[in-house]
């Protein structure tokens, strides 16, 4: 339990007491734990302290609480535990986040942005990258190229893979994101890379990722020297949930967005990798020209030259969904009208357009609304078979039908593990809860491994191992749970009312 900075803290305990009756597995002879963070200690205070012969208690809005060391005579195991040391990692993924407060570090990473970004002659934004004022790093050159070599063994063993990689690197070379320079400078940073394969992708299966964390001779990492900046976008919750308010809705992904923004000269130095496309050829070196994936602030500076381009943008409404229904590549929008679709699908679409942001993959729930797409290629307009969904901020939409839906399916390894259970558990997305009567079982299971202090690779025993195969084995039935997307106009006033009010 956490509180806001700012914001008091106050529980009608007859409520709360209420609603814990009220659950049929609650027993009135339970005892009640409750993890209480520091923040809120002195809150909760209330008149009334008693002290028998060493503990300590304290009377709260919560009820006594007892603190203090035990007497010499009671054994270890029956001492208080603390929960959250057997739980830390688990449970922190579960905690309700506070509201970002801005810090100085990011207020200046919003003034840096707005003082050295200026707009090139083709459109395209140019940013500064938004570095530490101790900006030493040591050697990293041999540490890539160590990598490089060792990923280049690794690829001939999979030609198919190896191919797709060159393709990738190809196109970036040809876009200009990456330029050669000669093997004689020397870069300020050199960037590992190594391939990412999504099977999930409609388009390109393997996309190339650089480690920007990748340490140098003094231990410090590019990452380590740059701010990652404020976090600007809304939450996928959010996001959702007013997706979900219009009759009409379209999607669309913003083409390689990280790529259209250049970075500016002085700082491509910090961005080298080795690279070549066979073993026969000598090693070359490139600098990468644009804002780079897997560097601390890319996400930040592709969002605030979204906003940027928002507000050169004379169309209150068009000004709007850039800055809040756009996380981060993908556009979630919609309408009550056909035309209001299109209208939108349009005017963002040029908006975005002027700065060479190609928004393409179009899909929306009536295909007279992506009608009006320019033809400019295989992946402008997505289309969607029958019973057929695709990934839209990470959760099943069938387009056709206009619903959520849900298919996962677990393999089952020859030797099941903690990391492994946390692995397939972590696949599980699902951000508006629909599954939580689900997914508490295999929380619950994670819960069970950490209370038996099993290390990460050490077969689970029996017993849970039998519980875990049980529940995967049941995960091929959530195909048949389908949530209607539009939550229809009565629910969506009502909503807007009771804001109003």
């Amino acid at each position: 339990m956490s509180q806001q900075p700012g914001k008091s803290f106050d529980i009608d305990m007859k409520q709360w007491r209420n609603c814990m009756l009220a659950d049929p597995f609650f027993n009135k002879s339970d005892r009640i734990d409750l993890i209480i963070g520091g923040d809120i200690y002195a809150d909760i205070m209330e008149k009334g302290q008693k002290r028998v012969s060493g503990p300590f208690s304290q009377q709260t809005k919560l009820g006594w609480i007892v603190s203090g060391a035990l007497s010499n005579g009671i054994s270890k195991v029956e001492k208080v535990q603390v929960a959250a040391t057997n739980l830390e990692r688990f449970w922190e993924v579960e905690e309700v986040e506070a509201e970002d407060q801005c810090t100085n570090d990011d207020q200046w990473c919003m003034q840096n942005f707005e003082k050295s970004t200026v707009i090139r002659d083709d459109g395209r934004l140019m940013v500064s990258l938004p570095f530490k004022a101790d900006m030493e790093l040591g050697e990293s050159k041999p540490q890539a190229m160590a990598r490089f070599l060792n990923g280049e063994k690794k690829l001939e063993k999979y030609p198919s893979l190896k191919a797709e990689y060159i393709t990738f690197m190809r196109e970036y070379r040809e876009l200009g994101h990456m330029v050669q320079v000669p093997m004689e400078m020397k870069g300020k940073y050199y960037l590992p890379h190594q391939a990412v394969i999504r099977e999930d992708s409609r388009t390109t299966k393997v996309r190339v990722v650089f480690d920007a964390s990748a340490k140098t001779s003094n231990q410090r990492s590019l990452n380590d020297i740059m701010h990652t900046g404020p976090k600007l976008q809304r939450d996928i919750f959010d996001i959702m949930l007013k997706w979900r308010l219009w009759k009409y809705v379209l999607t669309g992904d913003v083409e390689k967005m990280y790529r259209q923004i250049v970075v500016r000269p002085e700082d491509q130095e910090y961005q080298y990798i080795l690279w070549r496309e066979n073993r026969a050829e000598p090693i070359k070196q490139y600098r990468l020209t644009t804002v780079t994936y897997g560097t601390s602030a890319a996400p930040f500076l592709a969002v605030r030259s979204l906003f940027m381009i928002g507000d050169y943008c004379k169309e209150e409404m068009v000004k709007n969904i850039i800055k809040e229904d756009i996380y981060m590549d993908d556009l979630m929008t919609g309408a009550d009208t056909v035309k209001g679709s299109q209208h939108i699908l349009q005017s963002v679409a040029q908006q975005l357009q002027k700065f060479n942001f190609h928004l393409r993959k179009w899909i929306s729930n009536d295909p007279k609304i992506t009608e009006i797409v320019e033809n400019r290629g295989r992946n402008e307009v997505i289309s969607i078979k029958d019973d057929e969904s695709i990934k839209t901020l990470g959760v099943g939409w069938d387009p056709n039908m206009d619903h959520f839906r849900f298919n996962v399916s677990f393999s089952h390894p020859s030797q099941m593990t903690k990391r492994k259970v946390l692995s397939l558990v972590a696949r599980i997305f699902d951000p508006l809860g629909w599954l939580s009567p689900i997914t508490v079982v295999a929380k619950l299971i994670v819960q069970k491994l950490w209370l038996l202090n099993i290390d990460w690779d050490e077969t689970i025993p029996e017993e849970i191992l039998t519980q875990w195969l049980e529940f995967a084995n049941h995960l091929d039935s959530l195909h048949k749970i389908k949530i209607p997307r539009w939550l229809f106009r009565r629910v969506r006033e009502s909503i807007f009312r009771s804001n109003i009010h």
